[in-house]
């Protein structure tokens, strides 16, 4: 067999019984998160702008787009949700992979709500598309050392193009598709990505993308296993060849400088990726996000008010700079995603986490500005050199940094290699409470509170649901 068989054959055969008690319950963890981040997006104008295109293109009224209630076809509902829960940028993350929740739910549940089935069916098919999804990511090897010593990264600096496999397997997963066609929907998925982005992840300024067009994914996803389910061949083996016998495998194709196919199958139902997920507390970058927590740290333990604050200097992995996330001018909402001084700037006013740090009202507003404008970031060697031996080896898992904050004429330090929310320290790793926390931060001014409350039990006890209306209902 080979990786595409392998894969194929994982999706289809894997039983519910079979996989852990602990994973299932990650997969219910990281709904609920992807969920409330999408509720969380419809505060953004892109996430509104796109609800606006969908709801003029019809549709059969089969699949619910969250926050609105209203209902479209699959593919449109896809897009729709996708559009919401990428908005924020506060979707869960593996630091060598990427995002892959919202990839994996949003395809999965317009299908599984069309075709009426049960949340063990629904948690089940979420929980191997993150799977299979995480496992193709991390078997593309983003960056390469030369002979010479030299780090190749590509021409087209890779991107988030594979997260089309994490939608495809959860849609053909809920059709319930015989191997062959699942094969099918992953060469039709294949064939469909987008073009490697990596390369324009860059500011100043962004645009309603972003980086990746997620919600073309999910939609493309839907359409390849509606496709395959109706008999339409894809590409069987699109993980499968060697660029140098004239037949690229997925990886070559997409622009990675390097890749591992094999990996993509070792261990495959015993060792799980989605234990390893990380969850995002801050609506921003996930590079932010240590320095983030360095920052409040100091500020809450020393007590000080944002007027005190004289300067914040960050040192950290050239990455910030590269993606010029020191830049402190904000004009949209994915700048202030995408600005380490407009985060650190939030934070100071303490203005409460979550949808509101990318309001307008902040972009120029003259204190949030003189903030911004006391931030400065630095590159720091040893971190620097910590992040390109780790990303090298494709084993990315720390991002160290410092913060100094200059106040009250003296300086206050704060260090670390993890982010709060990360999952491979107990002190970073989040509970089951602080999902929650969180859910309840980003979706108190998206639905009705009574909602809220509904939301987190149905997600919660999803294996016990003979269908989803327990958990559609809550959309509004």
């Amino acid at each position: 067999m080979g990786v595409t068989d392998k894969l194929a054959a994982f999706i289809c055969e894997t039983r519910y019984e079979s996989i852990p008690a602990d994973v299932l319950h990650q997969g219910k963890r990281l709904i609920l998160d992807t969920i409330g981040n999408a509720i969380g997006g419809f505060s953004t104008s892109g996430a509104k702008l796109a609800l606006k295109a969908i709801g003029k293109l019809g549709g059969t009224a089969e699949s619910t787009v969250l926050v609105t209630s209203t209902k479209t076809s699959p593919q449109l509902a896809a897009f729709a949700n996708m559009s919401l829960a990428s908005a924020l940028d506060s979707d869960d993350s593996i630091l060598n992979i990427g995002h892959i929740s919202h990839c994996s739910l949003y395809p999965t549940l317009a299908l599984a709500e069309r075709d009426g089935c049960t949340g063990r069916e629904l948690l089940a098919a979420f929980v191997l598309a993150y799977e299979v999804g995480a496992r193709i990511g991390r078997a593309g090897i983003a960056v390469v050392r030369r002979p010479d010593g030299k780090l190749f990264f590509g021409n087209t600096g890779v991107g988030s193009n594979w997260t089309i496999f994490a939608a495809a397997t959860g849609a053909a997963r809920i059709l319930k598709l015989s191997p062959a066609k699942t094969l099918s929907t992953l060469g039709l998925a294949g064939f469909t990505a987008s073009i490697p982005t990596g390369r324009r992840w860059n500011r100043p300024h962004w645009n309603d993308l972003k980086y990746f067009p997620y919600a073309f994914a999910a939609q493309n996803a839907v359409t390849a296993a509606l496709l395959a389910e109706a008999g339409f061949t894809g590409d069987r083996d699109i993980f499968d060849g060697d660029a140098r016998d004239s037949k690229a495998n997925w990886w070559n194709m997409a622009g990675f400088p390097a890749c591992d196919p094999e990996s993509a199958c070792a261990n495959l139902g015993t060792e799980w990726v989605i234990r390893k997920a990380g969850f995002k507390p801050y609506p921003s970058c996930r590079f932010t996000h240590g320095a983030l927590d360095g920052f409040r740290k100091i500020v809450a333990e020393q007590g000080l008010g944002a007027e005190e604050i004289q300067k914040v200097d960050i040192y950290t992995a050239r990455t910030v700079l590269a993606f010029h996330l020191q830049h402190p001018e904000v004009s949209c909402e994915a700048d202030c995603e995408f600005s380490m001084p407009h985060v650190i700037a939030m934070s100071a006013l303490r203005v409460p986490v979550g949808p509101q740090w990318l309001a307008s009202r902040y972009w120029q507003d003259p204190s949030v500005v003189s903030l911004r404008g006391k931030v400065e970031c630095h590159v720091s060697d040893s971190a620097n050199s910590a992040v390109t031996d780790q990303v090298v080896a494709n084993e990315f898992v720390t991002f160290p940094y410092r913060v100094v904050v200059r106040a009250r004429g003296s300086s206050y330090e704060a260090s670390g290699d993890f982010a709060l929310g990360d999952h491979d320290t107990e002190q970073t790793r989040y509970r089951d409470e602080d999902v929650i926390a969180k859910f309840r931060a980003y979706t108190e001014q998206g639905i009705a509170a009574g909602s809220v409350q509904r939301c987190i039990d149905a997600v919660m006890t999803l294996e016990s649901h003979d269908d989803l209306r327990a958990l559609t209902d809550c959309f509004s």
